[in-house]
């Protein structure tokens, strides 16, 4: 086993750092089974991963709530934090409003977005968003700071 590891693609880069965790997808024909060109495809799926591990873990990426800064790379490109609340971009933030369920605190928050046409362009396609804000409406669960729902 130990043999095995020093052939995984980027192993010597990682064994460097003093912390960090390595990803390597190999063997990726099986995702792409009966479903045309992957050199078009590969790019569009990175992109989608890319795009989630940007939401799942924006306060971790953005050091938010006195986290520890989390850094995120893929093929040696960092991952930006997606905030779906646009703080400090002109939200309305309402007051934390504490709740219990079986003696369990859980915390509520409210944001409000400011309308789209106030958007910046930039801030539009920070959210991807192409014409309203309607599909990023809803309830957005956390546990542990990390997006979940």
């Amino acid at each position: 086993m130990p043999d095995e590891i020093r052939d995984v693609p980027k192993f010597d880069a990682l064994k460097n750092l003093p912390s960090g965790t390595l990803v390597v997808w190999q063997e990726l024909d099986r995702m792409f089974q009966g479903s045309g060109n992957v050199e078009r495809q590969l790019p569009d799926r990175m992109n989608a991963v890319r795009e989630h591990l940007a939401l799942v873990f924006h306060r971790y990426l953005s050091g938010e709530d006195d986290l520890r800064q989390l850094s995120i790379l893929m093929n040696n490109s960092p991952v930006e934090p997606s905030d779906p609340f646009l703080l400090n971009r002109n939200t309305l933030t309402g007051q934390p409003y504490p709740i219990e369920i079986d003696g369990t605190p859980i915390g509520i928050a409210t944001y409000m977005l400011p309308y789209t046409s106030k958007l910046r362009a930039a801030d539009k396609k920070f959210l991807g968003l192409t014409a309203d804000l309607q599909k990023n409406q809803g309830f957005y669960v956390y546990r542990n700071k990390r997006l979940i729902v």
